[in-house]
């Protein structure tokens, strides 16, 4: 499984807005453009509607025009950000509105790592051994994700309790360290 040094993802809520929605990922891989394309067109309207206070920041590399000029409602283009990880410790809740795409999604194990609250589409979790509800939100549809949006906005104890277990859960599975015990204790096996 894909794995990360722990040691490198500090949780700092130091510069903490909260709430506060965002993305991060590169807008040149067509499934990342897509989705938020349709998470704008779709979701980000009544979820302004009901929380008028609320902003949506998006970061990743090479942002395509359409969204650097984007002049929208509580929208933040970062565009390319020098500091991921300051960038994610700055953030409450993380949205992955994939509709295609394959493979693990590094960038929320990343968000995992931080005890962000993550909101995704199954597409966008697969590979990963999440529990809905528990550490991670699935959201398939335009109801499901302004519905999860909601109640993450509005109950932070429910919303800090995906973020601790999304914490936990990665400290248990996605750790190297971890990972390199296990490996080491299979090929140890192969000698008996």
């Amino acid at each position: 499984p894909f794995g990360i040094d722990l040691e490198k993802y500090k949780m700092d809520d130091s510069a903490l807005e909260k709430p506060s929605v965002f993305h991060i990922g590169a807008m040149d891989w067509r499934p990342n453009a897509d989705g938020i394309n349709w998470f704008l067109k779709n979701v980000w309207v009544d979820v302004v509607a009901k929380n008028p206070t609320v902003n949506l920041y998006l970061a990743g590399r090479n942002m395509p025009d359409w969204l650097m000029n984007l002049k929208m409602q509580n929208v933040v283009i970062e565009g390319e950000v020098s500091d991921s990880h300051a960038f994610i410790n700055s953030r409450s809740v993380m949205i992955v509105p994939l509709t295609s795409g394959g493979g693990m999604r590094v960038k929320i194990i990343e968000g995992m790592a931080f005890g962000k609250t993550i909101i995704s589409t199954a597409v966008g979790a697969e590979g990963i051994e999440y529990e809905n509800g528990v550490n991670l939100l699935i959201a398939n549809t335009e109801s499901e994700f302004i519905d999860a949006i909601h109640s993450c906005l509005n109950n932070t104890a429910f919303s800090d309790s995906l973020g601790k277990n999304a914490r936990t859960l990665v400290e248990s599975k996605y750790d190297n360290q971890i990972i390199c015990t296990k490996l080491s204790a299979f090929y140890l096996s192969l000698l008996n």
